[in-house]
């Protein structure tokens, strides 16, 4: 961030008029981006319009306006937009002190080609939709609006095409180099019944974190048996064909080697099954049950009739994992394998209620967020509801199992998992959870200049557990539910670094919002694990203490979900964290959550393996680990 503190004298003073100034700061300067300056009246939604190239934005115009509220808005290309609410009265002078435009956050790359820099090659999202094409050296940048995709792909005239997943932080995402390789290629014959005179999609896919990234496709008209996907990468790839009911599709893997033509074919080999969807025995009218095969790669949706069935042409029978809603059912979740002539999606009549209350008033807690995961022989199920106008909810079609109950509320502090068994003979169970409000305090968050941070992580907790979360606003502020008997408060904005304060009873009795400064020193720590025989050991976590303090497991989470940060070793045995503040660090590798509790319960009590000074610049350090 390159400070200007240039002042701008928006609003020319006069008895009738008011003034504005303010010292400006962009994170990511360049010359000649436009600046625009937009003030909107709340009376009537008059709006002014202000625009001068960077860096001259002390150019920009002086004008008069009346009394009156007014929204003004900042925006720079490449950050986010800032906007400030004036209330002016005739003859004064505002003063809107430093505002900073933080830079949008951006996922850069490289694509080459054995080893070789490709430009003008295409790196796109398909959700949400962004696109761009890489420079002379190979090099691209998308800058995130709003929703970071999940997935990239990149693609260049006659190399193969690559998907890479994308980290979910919420800074700047730097990828590895992306490598094309030559191109290969699948061609597919999809036999139909000539009864069936319908288009067909075909479409091609790879298998992600937990979903399909579903990467191109091809419509087949009833004459047409052919779809080819040319410029592929070597790998697998999922591809599903598709007619108009919801479960007319079939689904094969097909793998790729480098530079590899195949040809395979689909044969659709209908079957009528009816489905019958019930709960305790009774029918389930109207209900939906969500279809996801166990390997996640299709998923489809069926509506049962008033008599709680669904009956269709199935494409491929196999087991599915069944979500079912229905009027007055909670997300009930199953197995349920499809097969002629039917199949019965029977869920348990059991019941888990109660009520969410505050501790402190005893009144019900609207809307807070309940999830429940049940497990039972080999397999497991979520759902998830709001309290009602009364704090209430009701689970309904709940598996008799080990439950685990988790319970959320904005204005609350976060509350232990309840955990309990269902038996078979036990058809309900009500419970009443109860939420501390704790005691509300704003924290302010600037960094070494006063400027407030925006977008920052806060969150409040213990050695163990984080007991509270909150995100800062434009100005820097977050208001948030603290524990009486105090906790740490530690700090993740979006770029590096983070900060961590001791907070007492004594100062969350105090008046005023809690300061918390974000130290802008940093350094870059890299961690090897190693054996006694000098080889790598990779997937080693490291559990932190900085300066007398302990990062819980959940906050070093948190910096890696934001920060992209990870506090474990890679494959090679080798943890890169960039960004650290400078201090004491004591670090405990682990490999377990169990051995993090472990370690946390003991108080430390044993000396930390990996003791340092990090200091700006590099450092490192390796430790030795003995195997058990």
């Amino acid at each position: 961030m390159i400070p200007l503190a240039l002042l701008l004298a928006i609003l020319a003073a006069t008895p009738d008029t008011a003034r504005v100034t303010m010292s400006l700061d962009l994170q990511h300067p360049h010359p000649g981006s436009r600046v625009t300056l937009e003030l909107r009246s709340l009376r009537d939604g008059t709006v002014t319009e202000h625009e001068q190239l960077w860096p001259s934005i002390d150019l920009l115009q002086e004008q008069s306006v009346p009394p009156g509220s007014y929204d003004l808005t900042i925006a720079a290309p490449g950050h986010r937009p800032v906007t400030r609410r004036l209330v002016a009265a005739a003859g004064e002078t505002i003063s809107l002190g430093a505002i900073t435009l933080r830079a949008l956050p951006r996922i850069t790359g490289r694509i080459t080609a054995n080893g070789v820099p490709v430009a003008n090659a295409t790196i796109r999202a398909t959700r949400p939709v962004i696109e761009a094409r890489t420079d002379k050296d190979g090099s691209f940048a998308l800058e995130v609006m709003s929703q970071r995709p999940r997935f990239l792909i990149a693609e260049a005239p006659g190399l193969g095409t690559r998907t890479v997943d994308v980290p979910q932080t919420d800074g700047d995402s730097p990828l590895p180099a992306i490598e094309l390789e030559p191109p290969s290629s699948v061609e597919i014959t999809v036999r139909r019944p000539q009864t069936y005179r319908e288009p067909l999609e075909v479409q091609l896919g790879v298998q992600g974190r937990g979903t399909m990234y579903w990467l191109t496709g091809r419509t087949l008209e009833p004459r047409r048996t052919k779809a080819a996907f040319n410029e592929l990468g070597a790998g697998a790839y999922v591809v599903l064909v598709r007619g108009k009911g919801p479960m007319q599709q079939l689904a094969a893997k097909v793998v790729l080697g480098h530079n590899e033509r195949r040809r395979m074919t689909m044969v659709i080999e209908p079957v009528t099954i009816a489905a019958y969807v019930r709960m305790g025995g009774q029918p389930l009218p109207n209900a939906t049950a969500m279809l996801m095969e166990t390997d996640e790669s299709t998923m489809t949706r069926v509506t049962t009739d008033a008599g709680g069935r669904w009956e269709g042409e199935v494409w491929q029978p196999t087991e599915y994992v069944v979500r079912v809603y229905a009027p007055g059912v909670s997300v009930a979740t199953t197995h349920a394998k499809f097969d002629p002539p039917q199949v019965t999606i029977d869920l348990p009549a059991h019941v888990v209620r109660g009520r969410v209350l505050d501790a402190q008033s005893g009144e019900p807690v609207r809307g807070a967020s309940l999830s429940l995961r049940t497990e039972w022989e080999d397999k497991a199920a979520t759902a998830a509801l709001k309290t009602d106008g009364e704090g209430r909810f009701i689970f309904r079609g709940v598996q008799p199992g080990q439950q685990k109950l988790a319970v959320r509320a904005n204005g609350y502090l976060l509350h232990d998992n309840v955990q309990f068994e269902l038996p078979d003979d036990v058809p309900e169970q009500e419970l009443d959870t109860k939420l501390d409000p704790g005691v509300r305090r704003e924290v302010s968050v600037r960094d070494r200049h006063g400027a407030p941070i925006a977008r920052a992580n806060v969150l409040c907790g213990d050695e163990e557990h984080v007991r509270s979360s909150a995100i800062t606003d434009e100005e820097g502020r977050a208001l948030m539910p603290l524990p009486r008997d105090g906790c740490t408060i530690y700090v993740i904005p979006e770029g590096t670094s983070f900060a961590q304060m001791r907070v007492t009873r004594a100062m969350i009795d105090g008046q005023g919002a809690l300061p918390i400064s974000l130290s802008e020193t940093t350094g870059r720590l890299e961690v090897v694990t190693q054996t006694d025989q000098g080889q790598p050991v990779g997937g080693v976590r490291l559990l932190v203490r900085y300066n007398g303090s302990v990062v819980p497991p959940e906050v070093a989470r948190a910096i890696e979900r934001v920060q992209g940060l990870a506090f474990r070793t890679d494959d090679g045995g080798v943890a890169t964290l960039p960004g650290l503040p400078v201090g004491i660090y004591e670090l405990w590798p682990y490999r377990t959550e169990h051995e993090a509790a472990q370690i946390l319960a003991a108080s430390f009590a044993l000396e930390a393996p990996i003791q340092l000074t990090l200091k700006t610049g590099d450092n490192r350090v390796s430790v030795k680990l003995r195997a058990r």
